[in-house]
């Protein structure tokens, strides 16, 4: 399975290849590369789009009038980080990973966390396709009540075999998605330092 997200016009776009994953019922926490490409089509199927920031999706996001004040709801998704290569980094790595979040509306905030990584495309990491990348991602988002726009900071480590640890602490926003608050998605880039990477979130509620 290839999980490969491609970078445009301040868009991330995700797209997946037949092929295999890992994992089986012995490891029941363990989510594969199969499970990720599944919710990428799962999130496709729901508004048409996987692309961050594109027309379509901006279209779809939810209204501030639809945004509750009280409760909370739980989500299932993917994490995307990217580095590029170039001269200030050697790395050029693409890596998907496992996320799930709760979102506040009490006190309008998100908190979500990204693990079970694998590298999803071809990049200067020695690795093959599909092999587990050892580290986790944390973040908090908060927004103001009744409006549907949400910043904060990501944070958290990737380690690829034989390659130096990616730290990673970037701000983002992202906004809740379909008229009934069906999905999310996020972005955080840092646009003065691209070695810090870039991370996607595409969120589905559960």
């Amino acid at each position: 399975m290839k999980l490969s997200p491609i970078l445009g016009s301040g868009a991330l776009i995700l797209l997946t290849a037949c092929g295999g994953g890992s994992g089986g019922d012995d490891t029941p926490d363990v989510v594969t590369l199969d499970q990720l490409a599944a919710r990428l089509t799962a999130f496709e199927a729901a508004f048409g789009t996987a692309t961050i920031n594109s027309n379509e999706l901006i279209s779809q996001f939810t209204l501030d009038a639809n945004i509750p004040d009280t409760g909370s709801v739980r989500y299932t998704g993917i994490a995307i980080i990217t580095t590029p290569s170039g001269e200030n980094t050697n790395q050029d790595m693409v890596a998907g990973g496992s996320s799930t979040m709760t979102a506040n509306f009490s006190d309008s905030t998100i908190t979500g966390t990204a693990d079970n990584f694998y590298l999803t495309e071809e990049s200067e990491v020695d690795d093959p396709i599909g092999s587990p990348i050892a580290g986790s991602l944390t973040y908090n988002l908060t927004g103001a009540p009744g409006q549907n726009d949400y910043e904060g900071r990501f944070i958290g480590t990737l380690s690829p075999v034989g390659q130096e640890t990616l730290n990673i602490n970037i701000l983002g926003a992202g906004a809740f998605v379909g008229q009934n608050l069906e999905g999310f998605a996020a972005r955080a880039l840092d646009e003065n330092d691209e070695t810090k990477g870039e991370v996607g979130l595409l969120m589905l509620k559960d």
